[in-house]
């Protein structure tokens, strides 16, 4: 019974990320038609732009 709630998850789980990827190239494409542009993260161990301010991670 779990195992199965467990592989029902993961499987949830993979098929969210897979129409998370899609909404996010979606939005990629439509928000520069709109005015905005998203900005990359920078990589590890380089400092973000001064123009970026750092949020603070959510509560779980």
């Amino acid at each position: 019974m779990l195992r199965g709630w467990l592989t029902d998850v993961e499987a949830e789980e993979r098929r969210l990320s897979e129409e998370f990827k899609l909404l996010e190239r979606d939005l990629k494409a439509v928000l520069p038609g709109l005015g905005y542009e998203i900005e990359e993260p920078a990589p590890a161990g380089e400092a973000a732009p001064d123009n970026v301010v750092a949020l603070p991670k959510p509560l779980k």
